[in-house]
C-alpha cells in the first residue's frame, strides 16, 4: 500500500492520467463535432467512434508514440530515482528486500493500467452514451454505398478475429482495449526491472520501451522483415487494423517473451536489492 500511495502522489502519474484524460475526451468531443447535424443515416455508430478505432484519427496516431512513454513514465523509474535518492537501502532494511521489489512491481503494473484503461473507458462509455448503437456508415462523410469495401474478403483477411468484429463490435472494442492495457502494463514492469540494470539517467529507461517501440515499426517497413511478418506492436493492439501479414501467434509471442524476461530478471533484480541492503 505504501507504494500505490507514493504513485498516487507522484506527479508523472498525475499529469499522465490527466494527460490520457484530456486526449481520451478530446476524442469524444471531436468526433461529436464531425457528426453534429449530419444526416441520420451518416451518423457513425459508438464502436466507430472508439479512440483504437477511429480510423485515419490523429488522436489514434497520436497514441501510437506517445502510449511507450506514459505507460511507464508514472512509477516505472521509480527505482532509479529511490537509488539516486539514497532511499533504496533504508526501504529494504525496514520492508525487506523481496517486500520492496515485488510492491514497487505491483505498483508499477496498476499505475500503467490506471493511465490507460480508465481513460480509454471514459472515451468507449461517453461514445455509448451520445452516438447509437447500430449505423449504415462506416467512416467520417463516407455515404453507406462505399460501405461495401470495409466489410470485403480482402479486408476482413488482414484484421485480427473478424468473426467476433462482424457479429460483436463492441466487444471487438472492449478485448483490443484490454489487450492493449495489459501489453503496457507487463512492458512497464519489463521497463522497471531493467532500471535495476540500467544506469545510464532517467531518460534513457523512460525512452527504453518508446525506442523498442520504433525500432519494430521500422522493421516493419523494411523487406528485411516486413515483407513476410507485421512487426508493429500497434497494429496488433488497435482495432480494425487493416495492415496486412499480421499473425495471432506474433502476438502471442510478444506477451509470452516479455513475460519470461520479466521472470528471468526477478533474481538477479532480487540480488542486487539484497546487495544495496547490505551496503548499509
Amino acid at each position: 500500500m505504501y507504494q500505490i500511495k507514493l504513485m498516487y502522489k507522484r506527479r508523472e502519474f498525475q499529469l499522465t492520467f490527466f494527460l490520457m484524460m484530456l486526449i481520451c475526451i478530446a476524442a469524444f468531443v471531436f468526433a461529436c463535432i464531425q457528426n453534429y447535424s449530419a444526416d441520420l443515416t451518416r451518423v457513425l455508430s459508438a464502436d466507430k467512434t472508439f479512440i483504437l478505432r477511429d480510423l485515419g484519427s490523429d488522436f489514434l496516431f497520436l497514441l501510437v508514440y506517445i502510449l511507450p512513454v506514459f505507460a511507464v513514465l508514472p512509477f516505472a523509474d521509480s527505482y532509479y530515482t529511490d537509488q539516486k535518492e539514497n532511499i533504496v537501502p533504508l526501504v529494504v532494511t525496514r520492508t525487506g528486500v523481496k517486500k520492496y521489489f515485488f510492491s514497487k512491481l505491483y505498483s508499477v503494473a496498476i499505475s500503467s493500467a490506471i493511465v490507460t484503461f480508465i481513460p480509454f473507458s471514459v472515451n468507449y462509455i461517453l461514445g455509448l452514451i451520445a452516438f447509437p448503437l447500430t449505423s449504415t456508415n462506416f467512416i467520417k462523410a463516407s455515404p453507406s454505398a462505399e460501405q461495401t469495401d470495409f466489410y470485403s474478403d480482402n479486408t476482413m483477411e488482414n484484421i485480427l478475429f473478424p468473426k467476433t468484429f462482424v457479429n460483436h463490435p463492441y466487444l471487438y472494442n472492449l478485448i483490443f482495449m484490454v489487450l492493449l492495457t495489459l501489453f503496457l502494463m507487463i512492458c512497464s514492469i519489463l521497463v522497471y526491472e531493467l532500471s535495476y540494470y540500467i544506469d545510464k539517467g532517467r531518460i534513457f529507461i523512460l525512452s527504453a520501451l518508446f525506442v523498442a517501440n520504433d525500432v519494430l515499426i521500422l522493421l516493419a517497413n523494411t523487406s528485411i522483415a516486413g515483407d513476410f511478418l507485421e512487426l508493429a506492436p500497434n497494429c496488433y493492439f488497435t482495432a480494425y487494423d487493416i495492415t496486412p501479414r499480421k499473425s495471432v501467434g506474433y502476438m502471442v509471442f510478444l506477451f509470452v517473451s516479455i513475460i519470461v524476461a520479466i521472470i528471468c530478471l526477478i533474481p538477479g533484480c532480487i540480488s542486487k536489492l539484497s546487495g544495496k541492503g547490505k551496503a548499509k
